[in-house]
């Protein structure tokens, strides 16, 4: 009796302190608008979901050993629904991660079969004890296909890990991939240490940790990105460059540049401030893709202007590199993507101590130059 009540009180202080750090969690992305917008409800599904588990598995330390034939029927209705939602939880992970890193409509649905199989599998457990068993005492064991179920798992967090992995050898590994990989590696570790000690809940303790920590880093990143291009901000821009400042004056190699668009605000009369986001978001993915590979820290100062710094050898360099920017915004304007060509003013150096005396002071002559190359344009 000692021993059971022991075990539903080791059951409550873990399943429910979760679903409270889970709460905390979703009570922050509700209070947050932008965390309410659809690009994050796989997040909060899969938040649900690992709060439904938490508290169906609660309940099953709390009946488990319990007489009746109304304790049994529920014992195996929450067993099913334990080995179930997991199938369901892997999917909104699977979903989330394409949502961040691609669209949901490359998702090839051949991944998703295995799961459905769990699920129904998990059904077929109440009268066939494949994954769990609930004996005449009513008392809770695992099935002889547990491992299975483990398997199931294990092949799609590694799945997981793998697509993430190649997307950020692929694309240049991001803080958009630490949260991603921190959901399954943290569940994963979890999973290892209940399977190997059994009795021990640390599986969806785990899972919520890993969630915690996935939304700190959603949160973190926010703070410094600009929510509509994905590049840094205006204050983590300058917040960079003036730790880089002390360092700058033994780099005579670093070169910075800003730009902006040229009737950027005609584009939102004529054509519609969507349009304009779009706009700014094509700028911003070719901006990137120029200054990315060299190192650079690429940002979003104002409403279409843009500044960078990264590295470059000599003078040479930099201006291929900025012929390689005119002709990515060239093949822009050839595409007819959209029914007017995009233009750029641009101010652009390599950083000289002697000149500067800070990087900040460096690219408020940067934009300047910019300026005055767009009044030279407009004579």
């Amino acid at each position: 009796m000692m021993k059971a009540v022991n075990a539903m009180l080791y059951s409550l202080h873990a399943n429910l302190y979760s679903v409270l750090l889970l709460l905390i969690v979703l009570f922050g992305m509700n209070m947050d608008k932008d965390l309410r917008s659809e690009g994050h409800r796989y997040f909060k599904t899969m938040l649900y979901l690992i709060m439904v588990v938490l508290l169906v598995d609660f309940f099953m330390t709390l009946i488990d050993g319990r007489a009746g034939i109304h304790f049994y029927i529920v014992q195996n209705f929450l067993g099913f629904w334990l080995f179930a939602l997991t199938s369901l939880i892997v999917i909104s992970w699977i979903y989330y991660i394409s949502d961040v890193l691609w669209d949901t409509s490359k998702i090839n649905k051949l991944f998703l079969i295995p799961a459905g199989i769990h699920i129904l599998l998990s059904f077929l457990s109440i009268f066939t004890g494949y994954f769990f068993i609930i004996d005449e005492s009513n008392m809770y064991h695992r099935g002889p296909l547990f491992t299975l179920h483990a398997q199931f798992l294990y092949l799609y967090f590694l799945g997981i890990i793998f697509v993430i992995l190649k997307d950020s050898f692929k694309n240049r590994f991001t803080s958009d991939h630490i949260p991603l990989l921190t959901i399954p590696v943290f569940t994963a570790i979890g999973g290892v240490l209940q399977m190997l000690f059994y009795g021990l809940l640390t599986f969806w303790p785990f899972a919520a940790l890993a969630v915690l920590t996935a939304y700190v880093f959603i949160q973190s990143k926010r703070v410094a990105t600009d929510g509509l291009t994905k590049l840094y901000n205006h204050r983590a821009f300058y917040r960079q460059i003036r730790r880089l400042s002390p360092l700058a004056s033994h780099n005579d190699q670093l070169a910075g540049i800003v730009f902006d668009i040229d009737g950027f605000k005609h584009i939102n009369d004529t054509y519609g401030h969507h349009t304009g986001d779009k706009v700014l978001q094509a700028v911003a993915k070719i901006f990137e893709k120029t200054f990315d590979p060299l190192n650079g820290f690429t940002a979003r100062i104002g409403g279409d202007e843009f500044a960078a710094y990264f590295s470059v050898k000599n003078k040479a360099a930099l201006e291929e590199i900025l012929t390689t920017l005119d002709d990515r915004v060239e093949r822009l304007n050839n595409s007819n993507v959209f029914d007017f060509s995009i233009v750029l003013s641009t101010g652009a150096a390599i950083y000289d101590a002697s000149e500067h005396a800070s990087l900040e002071a460096f690219f408020v002559h940067l934009d300047l130059k910019m300026l005055e190359k767009k009044e030279t344009v407009r004579k």
